[in-house]
Formats: structure tokens, C-alpha cells, sequence
């Protein structure tokens, strides 16, 4: 019988092993993929330690241990495969059945995606600030900093706003894997333009406008430079202080949001 997603994690969480801040289901799968799709790839020995922020767990045995860890490992295998497979038709666990997008459980997915951007947040102001890559940010861009997002969005369709940005994040995930497969293989690196349009070629390689590439009816084309299975690539030193403020509504920040949400 095929286990549900993430079941050994569940289990974990309900366990007395589970420090207060780990991370829910939600804003694990949001993390394991802003990691599949980070700019610079980031090592299992650099970002298993913030699965349950700064209090360390105590397993019961090696056995829980390793269903834990296998379970969150899996997930993210299978994170890549759908992404590499499916492209955007691909549903993170924020789309909910027969329902749409809960922009609520979206909300608490995106921060964990924003707490894989904290690992190379140099390479994240790269891709706002160029011109052609801005718009595969700005989707995260109002749920990263709900205050600042609140005082910019029209009251009257806030939720609205929020909602038609959460149905755009499986748009914009395929792109940024390419991109990140890119720059891990060290092909056609991108060089931050802010003369270029915004219908000019994405710099994925696909060949295809960025505005294209977002576009639900079409099926999502492999770029020539993007390997099969997992890339490979070293990790650059980044620095945690700078940020992001692509001028688009909301604003990407990497400094102020909370370590972590906790099993809610």
C-alpha cells in the first residue's frame, strides 16, 4: 500500500520527540521545495538542522530516526520528480480538492519556501532585481511579509490578490528549477539585467518568453541544459544580511519574518 506524503514526518510530530517549533507538513513541503529550486544548491548536512529550529530532537530510537529523515527524503525526491515530470501541473499541498488554492495554508507554505531562500538570499536579489526573472519572485512576494503586504494591497480584494498569486507558484516552479539547474552546472550563468524586456527569452535556456512559460494551457518544455535527475553544484558563501525589494506589490524580505511557525 502506498503511504500517504510525509507519514513518517507526521508521525514524528506527534511523537514527544518533536520539538515545539517543527516545522508542520505544510511548511515542510514549502522548504523541501525552495530547496529544489534554490539558486545554489544546498547540501541534506547544511538544512536537515532546520527541520525543527534551534531545539534539537530526541528520537525514541534509530529506527524513528531513520523513518523521519527517510520520510522528509522521499518527499523531497518526490518533489523533484513531479516538478522535473509534471512541470505545473504539479499541485503543492496548499490546493485543496474539488476547492482550489487555501490561501491560509498557503501562507504558512511559503514560509517555509522563504526559510530555504535564507541559504543563499544573494542569489534570490539576483533573480528580483533582473528585470526578465522578477515575475517567478513575485508570487511569494505577498506572503513573505504580510504586514507590509497588507498596507500595500487594495483592502477591498486583498484576499483575492493573495489567492491569484498562490495559483501562480506551480507556474513559476519549473522555471526556477531550470534556472537553478543552470547556474548549479555552470551553463550560460545569468548575468542581473535591468534593461532587458519582459517578453524577451527567459533566461532558463527554454527559449520561450517568461510570460509564456506561466501560462497554464501549455505543457511544460524541457530546457536544453536541464540533466536528468538530481544537478549537481557546490555551495557559494551568501551573506544572511542582504535582501531583496523588487519594486512589484509586496516586497521580498529575508530578514524579518519568525524562525519558524511550529506545528500549527
Amino acid at each position: 500500500m502506498k503511504k500517504a506524503p510525509l507519514a513518517g514526518w507526521k508521525a514524528f510530530l506527534a511523537s514527544p520527540a518533536a520539538p515545539p517549533m517543527t516545522m508542520g507538513a505544510l511548511e515542510l513541503e514549502g522548504y523541501l521545495t525552495g530547496l529544489v529550486v534554490v539558486p545554489d544548491l544546498i547540501p541534506p548536512s547544511i538544512w536537515i538542522s532546520g527541520l525543527w529550529g534551534e531545539e534539537e530532537p530526541v528520537f525514541d530510537s534509530d529506527e524513528q530516526l531513520q523513518a523521519t529523515l527517510n520520510s522528509v527524503m522521499d518527499h523531497y525526491n518526490a518533489i523533484i520528480r513531479q516538478i522535473d515530470s509534471k512541470g505545473a501541473r504539479w499541485k503543492p499541498m496548499f490546493f485543496m480538492p474539488d476547492v482550489g488554492v487555501d490561501i491560509v495554508q498557503c501562507s504558512q507554505w511559503v514560509h517555509g519556501f522563504w526559510r530555504a531562500m535564507m541559504f543563499a538570499p544573494d542569489a534570490w536579489l539576483d533573480l528580483a532585481e533582473d528585470e526578465r526573472t522578477q515575475i517567478l519572485v513575485q508570487p511569494f512576494t505577498v506572503f513573505i511579509d504580510l504586514d507590509d503586504a497588507d498596507q500595500q494591497l487594495p483592502p477591498d480584494n486583498a484576499d483575492a490578490i493573495r489567492r491569484e498569486n498562490a495559483e501562480l507558484i506551480p507556474r513559476v516552479l519549473p522555471a526556477l528549477r531550470k534556472l537553478a539547474q543552470i547556474r548549479a552546472s555552470e551553463i550560460d550563468p545569468i548575468q542581473p539585467s535591468r534593461k532587458a524586456g519582459r517578453n524577451e527569452p527567459c533566461p532558463c535556456g527554454s527559449g520561450k518568453e517568461v510570460q509564456t512559460l506561466l501560462r497554464p494551457q501549455l505543457k511544460p518544455t524541457p530546457a536544453r541544459c536541464s540533466p536528468d535527475g538530481y544537478f549537481q553544484g557546490a555551495t557559494s558563501g551568501q551573506s544572511s544580511e542582504r535582501m531583496a525589494s523588487p519594486s512589484m506589490a509586496g516586497r521580498l524580505r529575508l530578514e524579518r519574518m519568525p524562525r519558524g511557525l511550529g506545528r500549527a
